[in-house]
């Protein structure tokens, strides 16, 4: 829906709320109607999953996350946690950005428990930061909002911060990330794009890179490409 009609339903949805349950005035809980409409639709924050995004990511960064790394789950995870980063690094909360389970299943297409196990592994890993607590942006408020806790925050550590910055500012090469695609097949595709032979095998064990060579092949073949 639009924003006005967005706005309006929430304001409406608020208005017919027990007031013997929620006893914050209108006044308070408007502002925060106002506030989350105001950033749902703002313009920093388009990204949806047809648009596709000019990003550079260069063979470091790509190896990175596949040396940190043991599943395809992993992968995709993280590599979605960087695409983020470099997405909204014109908007970053203190560094970070929020981000909730279902929209890392609804980009990496994943379950829940899948999706879970994964960002576990990469937080017990150090390879990012999480923070599913963060204060509310509303002062009045300590912890959390009247529509509930604010999705969880992250934050990647140095070593990823530092390619990222290395990535922006390299000409090795531009890769176009298109979130209507599958971004693992984007990523697999990619580091085979820029990974020779002899590097294959301290990446995968024999399984795993035939699978992720046939994705590769399978990707080439799908969307009409030039090995």
């Amino acid at each position: 829906m639009n924003e006005e009609k967005c706005h309006s339903l929430l304001s409406e949805w608020m208005k017919n709320q027990n007031p013997l349950v929620i006893t914050t005035p209108q006044s308070q809980w408007q502002s925060d109607v106002d506030r989350v409409v105001k950033d749902i639709y703002s313009d920093k924050y388009k990204g949806h999953a047809a648009a596709k995004i000019e990003l550079r990511v260069t063979k470091r960064l790509i190896h990175y996350i596949y040396e940190q790394t043991e599943t395809k789950c992993q992968r995709t995870v993280l590599f979605l946690m960087v695409l983020n980063q470099m997405r909204f690094s014109n908007c970053l909360e203190d560094g970070g950005f929020r981000f909730s389970l279902p929209q890392i299943m609804e980009h990496t297409n994943v379950c829940k428990q899948t999706a879970g196990r994964a960002v576990n592994y990469l937080s017990k890993n150090n390879l990012i930061i999480r923070k599913s607590r963060k204060k509310s942006a509303n002062p009045v408020i300590k912890a959390a909002s009247l529509f509930g806790n604010p999705p969880t925050w992250y934050q990647l550590n140095n070593d990823l911060l530092n390619l990222i910055y290395e990535a922006k500012h390299s000409c090795e090469f531009t890769t176009i990330i298109d979130f209507g695609k599958p971004l693992y097949e984007q990523m697999n595709y990619a580091f085979f794009r820029y990974t020779g032979p002899d590097e294959y095998m301290q990446f995968f064990n024999k399984d795993a890179l035939n699978t992720a060579i046939n994705d590769y092949r399978n990707y080439i073949v799908k969307y009409n490409l030039k090995t």
